[in-house]
């Protein structure tokens, strides 16, 4: 069943009121018990909930206790009454995200007045283990000096800190990598596929976030420990935030945020003997306009945001010389700039880009007990990529045939410069995403949520410069290699080889993904029992791209098989190249390693596009929160989580080797891999202890084991061929003249999975103790002890370049 019809059959399901499960939760639960002024029960007393969607009401069973679930979150108002007693009317009361408020009412008798009562509900929850903190975007995130995306939010929560170079949003969670957390937004999984970051990513950029700011946001939720077994696939937290919902009042709200870059103080650039790439001016404009408001006055409500975004900053970059013409005059034929980075001599390379974040909801309350919801939500993004600031400025000489005519001749070629443009280029990048969610009570203690979304999210980027990446290898080798042969300390590494011409690796990326989840729950008794299931769908696709146009390579070919060479097999690759200049400088005298002619090695080059790699997962729990008494609650839990990855999609390249740098046009045929990790169960333990039985104190336990969700990054690397060359040598930078030395294929390989290789895990313990002091300040002393059971790893042993 494709994809299009998985959606439609979900949408039947979603429009017979079926039990259904949502991943992450987008509402809260207002609970309690109405009783007298002695304490005994009140049954069948009304109690009503008045809040942004209308009032809700329920009647109290037996033991006078209510429920109201699915409640967005907000302040509402609470009113109890009963034949005989007083009404009583609670107002402000908070309810949160994934959060259960405990409201307990007393009526008095014999009074038909109604009283208002100002206490707030208990703020410690004698039924969670988890570790998890809440916050309001009105309340606590616009008056607080944090930024407005919504992942600067997770930094007021405990145990959450930088994720040390994982990219922007990829905070380090409860001790995990920055790339092992989950986010969600209205129950849309937007963590990437690829790599596990947030937002978009690219293996280039790194993190380039997510758009969403606390303007479409009602709350944001940051899970950092205990999760029930209703929640996997993290290893660190989850960062869960709900949309905003209109409501009966039509509200709306202009925002603008502006950050001058002449307001803000002068950087101080940074000196390191390679160079730095520095930032030392910002310019953003912030601009948000929302609104919302009813459709049809407690029915149908609608919610809509718009948050435009401009960036500029410029990079600049150390001026250093250019080493060799400082010790040799002579290499200013090669090297006509005295300077290693021209850009620095330029005022650095200002980098602009804007966004156009938005967000919409819609809510239906098709009655009181039944409520759908559809989200819309986005953040696409274009701009300047790569700022070239590191392009140089070199001559290459070659002897080959750049007129076509098949006489060979001397000649040089520059390729473009930092001024010229060399090593930019622009990206659009961004995802959208939508969903639609169900929620319903059936009877008095059925409770029902659906849910599907989907996601697409897409990374492009664009040369400035059409022609492929030449880096130069020789000053780098020339200088570095040992001894020091000018006699004084080198003064670049590795890092700082100069480069010419394209930006170089420009791949694609495409991360579409469908999620389709199932869950109901049930009142029985002392006993609440969920029960769900999830199914993820992926298609993620990233493609080895160059800059440059595509080309003809033409290998020695041996048509008949005697181990000679009778003429070439022509491939064409399907965009440019990466190309090293190694070999002599010209006119350096002083050179010992770079001596002779020039060459021109090909690294990368591709001779397929490959296809979208494919995935699922698919999970299962069950879980139960078990009141045994007044004082202890015991909470036990199963999840089962499978999944599989299969390759990009099989192709055939007219080219094979017979012999020590000979080839034919046999077809190299490549068909992708597939591993389906064995079904993994994860236990979930936890226990919580109210010595006082009055619901201010209470001690508690958690045991868990967690498996992560495999980055698909995984399939691509180790599941798909990208076939192509890596070590293709000419005597001239135009590539028209082979060298005639030793030629490398790669990628018709594939990746091998070593048997029994499993899902990775990390088992968890939390012990801690919360004590409420005043009804507006509780506190709370936890202790969380991770270990890592199991991590999964892709390998090569040796590549073809340190060959």
């Amino acid at each position: 069943m494709n994809r299009a019809l998985k959606f439609l059959a979900l949408a039947m399901i979603l429009a017979l009121p079926l039990v259904a499960l949502a991943q992450q939760p987008t509402t809260g639960t207002l609970e309690g018990v109405v009783v007298d002024r002695d304490g005994n029960p009140l049954p069948g007393a009304t109690v009503v909930a008045v809040g942004p969607l209308g009032e809700r009401a329920v009647q109290t069973d037996e033991n006078g206790a209510y429920m109201f679930r699915f409640l967005p979150p907000g302040t509402y108002r609470v009113r109890a009454e009963l034949s005989g007693f007083s009404t009583v009317e609670v107002p402000d009361v908070e309810v949160s995200t994934g959060q259960r408020t405990r409201l307990p009412i007393t009526l008095l008798p014999g009074k038909s007045e109604e009283i208002t009562v100002t206490s707030a509900a208990p703020l410690v929850d004698p039924k969670r283990t988890e570790v998890v903190t809440n916050f309001k975007s009105a309340e606590t995130v616009e008056t607080l000096p944090v930024g407005r995306n919504f992942l600067d939010a997770a930094t007021l929560a405990p145990g959450v800190v930088s994720g040390g170079g994982t990219g922007e949003g990829n905070y380090s969670i409860g001790g995990a990598s920055g790339l092992e957390n989950s986010y969600i937004i209205d129950g849309v999984n937007i963590t990437d596929s690829g790599y596990g970051g947030v937002g978009t990513y690219s293996i280039v950029f790194g993190s380039l976030g997510s758009g969403i700011t606390t303007d479409f946001l009602e709350e944001i939720q940051v899970k950092t420990a205990g999760f029930e077994a209703e929640y996997g696939q993290a290893l660190g937290g989850v960062i869960n935030g709900v949309v905003k919902s209109g409501t009966n009042e039509l509200q709306g709200a202009l925002r603008a945020y502006l950050t001058p870059k002449s307001w803000e103080g002068p950087n101080k650039l940074v000196r390191l003997p390679t160079g730095a790439i520095n930032v030392d001016e910002r310019d953003e404009q912030d601009f948000g306009i929302s609104a919302g408001g009813p459709i049809v006055r407690d029915k149908v409500f609608w919610f809509a945001a718009f948050n435009p975004v401009s960036r500029e900053f410029r990079s600049q970059i150390e001026n250093i010389p250019n080493p060799l013409t400082v010790v040799d005059p002579g290499a200013a034929a090669t090297y006509p700039n005295p300077v290693f980075y021209p850009g620095a001599l330029s005022g650095g390379r200002r980098i602009e880009r804007s966004s156009d974040n938005y967000a919409a909801k819609f809510n239906w309350l098709a009655t009181p007990n039944h409520r759908f919801e559809l989200t819309f939500f986005g953040d696409p993004a274009d701009g300047d990529g790569r700022s070239g600031i590191t392009a140089g400025d070199f001559v290459m000489d070659g002897l080959g045939d750049p007129d076509g005519d098949g006489t060979l001749q001397n000649y040089q070629f520059q390729a473009a410069g930092f001024d010229q443009g060399g090593g930019r280029s622009d990206i659009d990048y961004g995802a959208d995403q939508q969903a639609i969610r169900y929620n319903g009570l059936f009877g008095s203690d059925w409770f029902v949520e659906a849910q599907i979304s989907h996601r697409k999210n897409e990374f492009k980027e664009q040369s400035t410069v059409n022609q492929f990446n030449y880096r130069d290898r020789r000053i780098f080798l020339e200088w570095l290699v040992p001894p020091f042969v000018f006699g004084i300390p080198a003064i670049i590494d590795q890092g700082a080889n100069l480069s010419s011409g394209g930006a170089g690796f420009v791949g694609p990326t495409e991360d579409e993904t469908y999620d389709y989840s199932l869950k109901v729950s049930k009142i029985w008794g002392d006993h609440e029992i969920k029960a769900g299931f999830q199914y993820f769908d992926l298609e993620y696709r990233q493609v080895a791209k160059y800059s440059g146009p595509p080309t003809v390579l033409n290998f020695p070919g041996d048509s008949n098989g005697d181990g000679t060479q009778d003429g070439f097999v022509p491939v064409p690759t399907t965009s440019g190249l990466l190309v090293d200049v190694r070999g002599g400088i010209p006119g350096c005298t002083m050179c010992i390693f770079s001596v002779g002619s020039p060459y021109y090695r090909i690294i990368r080059g591709r001779f397929n596009d490959p296809g979208p790699v494919t995935g699922d997962e698919t999970a299962l729990f069950i879980q139960d929160t078990w009141t045994i008494n007044d004082q202890w609650v015991l909470k036990l839990g199963l999840r089962t989580t499978s999944q599989e990855l299969t390759g990009s999609s099989p192709f055939t390249v007219n080219l094979s080797q017979v012999g020590p740098n000979l080839f034919d046009t046999t077809p190299s045929t490549f068909t992708p891999n597939s591993y389906k990790f064995d079904t993994e169960i994860s236990p979930r333990i936890g226990v919580t202890f109210d010595p006082f039985a009055n619901g201010k104190t209470k001690l508690f336990a958690h045991y868990a084991r967690y498996f992560e969700r495999v980055p698909a990054d995984l399939a691509v690397r180790q599941f798909s061929n990208e076939f192509g060359v890596s070590q293709f040598e000419f005597t001239d930078p135009l590539l028209t003249n082979p060298r005639g030395t030793s030629i490398r294929l790669q990628g018709l390989t594939p990746g091998v999975v070593q048997p029994d290789t499993k899902l990775p895990y990390q088992d968890e313990i939390v012990l801690g103790v919360s004590q409420q002091l005043r009804p507006d300040l509780a506190v709370e002393v936890r202790g969380i002890y991770r270990d890592q059971g199991r991590v999964l790893e892709d390998v090569q042993f040796v590549t073809n370049e340190a060959i």
